[in-house]
């Protein structure tokens, strides 16, 4: 799931993608490739946490990767449908 996660990430820095409003991806505003860097890299911690098969690293890995989704979702997808991509 973790590289499922990091390869969206890919699909995310895609140009001509639509946000569920029809909206353009915002690739041109400033901080959209570092919130989906951040998602790839903390994809690669949850990948790494998962290969160890320890429990709390995981854990630590699953805080790590809510934040990175967090940053974003705070941002790009507040509220109702109409306030997303802007």
């Amino acid at each position: 799931s973790a590289l499922t996660l990091a390869d969206a990430s890919d699909l995310l820095m895609t140009p001509g993608r639509k946000c569920s409003n029809g909206r353009d991806v915002p690739l041109t505003n400033p901080d959209w490739e570092k919130l989906v860097n951040g998602l790839r890299e903390a994809s690669m911690v949850a990948y790494k946490a998962a290969l160890t098969k320890d429990r709390d690293k995981m854990l630590d890995a699953s805080d790590v990767l809510a934040q990175s989704c967090s940053n974003c979702h705070n941002k790009y997808r507040p509220g109702n449908i109409a306030n997303r991509c802007r």
